[in-house]
C-alpha cells in the first residue's frame, strides 16, 4: 500500500482517531469521523487539545492519566470517560492512547469507540438484574444439557432455603423429588 492508502484509511475508519502533541496536547489530525461526531472543522480541532471535549477531566487528572505513557511505564492506556460534542451533548467513549514517535516529534494517538450502545445494554441488564433478584416470584434459571441451576432468585432461594451455593450443585429434580428425568424431561 502507498502511503495515500494509509491516509484515506485513517480518514475514513469508523472509529474516531486522534492525533496530539505531546508537550502543548494540540490535535495534530482528527479523522472525518471524529470531526462529523463531534461537530467541529480541523481548523477548529488543531487550536484545541482532549481536554476541550473531555469535561470530566481537569489538566491535572488528565497529565496523571497519561504519565505513565510519558515515564514509558506503559505502552497504551485504557479507560472511559466522555466527549462533548460542539452543541454540548455528550456521550461516553472508551480511549485506547498510546504514544508514539512521528518525524522525530512524540504524539498521543488516541482510538476512540463510542460506547453509548454498551452503556444502553449494561443499564438494561442491570435492571433485568435487579427485577430478577427482586422479584417475590421464585425464577429458576439451569442449563438445559445438566439441568444444573445457574441463576434462582432471592425469592425462590428464601422459600425453598438452599445457598446459591448450593442450588449450583443440583438440578429441579433435587427440589421436585415426585419427579424423574423422564417425567421432568416430557
Amino acid at each position: 500500500m502507498s502511503e495515500m492508502d494509509y491516509t484515506k484509511i485513517f480518514a475514513v475508519s469508523l472509529n474516531e482517531i486522534y492525533v496530539f502533541a505531546e508537550d502543548t496536547l494540540r490535535f495534530i489530525e482528527v479523522n472525518t469521523g471524529a470531526r462529523q461526531n463531534l461537530g467541529y472543522s480541523i481548523e477548529e480541532l488543531r487550536q484545541m487539545t482532549p481536554l476541550d471535549i473531555k469535561p470530566a477531566h481537569t489538566p491535572e487528572t488528565f497529565t496523571d492519566l497519561i504519565a505513565p505513557l510519558r515515564a514509558g511505564k506503559q505502552k497504551k492506556i485504557i479507560f472511559e470517560t466522555y466527549h462533548q460534542r460542539k452543541d454540548g451533548t455528550t456521550y461516553p467513549v472508551e480511549i485506547h492512547l498510546q504514544l508514539m514517535i512521528q518525524d522525530n516529534q512524540s504524539v498521543f494517538v488516541a482510538i476512540i469507540l463510542d460506547i453509548t450502545e454498551r452503556k444502553q445494554l449494561n443499564a438494561y441488564n442491570n435492571d433485568l438484574g435487579r427485577i430478577f433478584e427482586q422479584s417475590l416470584n421464585e425464577i429458576f434459571i439451569f442449563d438445559a444439557d445438566t439441568l444444573c441451576f445457574t441463576e434462582v432468585n432471592r425469592g425462590a432461594r428464601e422459600n425453598i432455603g438452599y445457598s446459591i451455593e448450593e442450588l449450583h450443585q443440583m438440578t429441579p429434580l433435587d427440589i421436585k423429588p415426585a419427579h424423574t428425568p423422564e417425567t421432568f424431561t416430557d
